[in-house]
């Protein structure tokens, strides 16, 4: 199997459909899988919170699982172990940072890698800024921009609207974008071909 690509608008563990609907994608591809959770993007005491929230979803949905939480100091490592790597999201100025220092070649290896929101964001080559002037390159392990959150004006900065955060995209190299409401999840293979989940 080569790995798959899930990108989740934001907020997915909110409906109980979209993580059912993950957990059983994830169920068909490994049995009993082992999961690396990805807290980056978040500071360590609002993580924790949803931490517990992920684990009871993924025991309410009947699932075997191994689980570790990632490590700066590790990361490689933890993910050369994982089955399934979950990069949550929070602030994209946290996660970007720390991300881009590592060699992720270990991404394409037969895994399931699930971006949320800011690891949507990061997983792509693009994404719009908040207040629609201009964009934000992400790792390119996707060739493809993608959008998040949706229709949630919480997100928008200053007099920004949806209109104008679509807009900025055109700026991008590529033509096609992912626009992903709170509660979207979609799978791609690395050169973007979407997978029906």
């Amino acid at each position: 199997m080569k790995s798959i690509f899930i990108l989740c608008g934001g907020y997915e563990w909110k409906s109980e459909l979209a993580m059912n609907k993950l957990a059983k994608f994830v169920l068909n591809k490994f049995s009993k899988p082992k999961i690396l959770d990805v807290w980056f993007a978040m500071k360590e005491e609002k993580y924790r919170k949803y931490d517990k929230i992920f684990v009871e979803i993924y025991k309410n949905n009947q699932m075997l699982f191994e689980r570790k939480i990632a490590t700066q100091e590790n990361f490689i490592e933890e993910c050369k172990w994982a089955d399934v790597i979950n990069i949550h999201g929070g602030s994209s100025d946290l996660l970007f940072p720390l991300m881009k220092k590592y060699d992720l070649s270990v991404l394409n290896e037969d895994k399931i890698i699930i971006g949320s929101s800011a690891g949507a964001k990061f997983l792509s080559s693009y994404s719009p800024n908040w207040d629609g002037r201009g964009l934000r390159e992400g790792s390119g392990i996707l060739p493809l921009n993608v959008i998040v959150h949706y229709g949630d004006d919480s997100y928008l900065e200053g007099d920004a609207n949806w209109s104008d955060v679509a807009m900025a995209m055109t700026y991008s190299p590529l033509g096609f974008s992912v626009i992903l409401k709170e509660d979207d999840i979609r799978a791609f293979d690395k050169d973007g071909i979407e997978i029906n989940i």
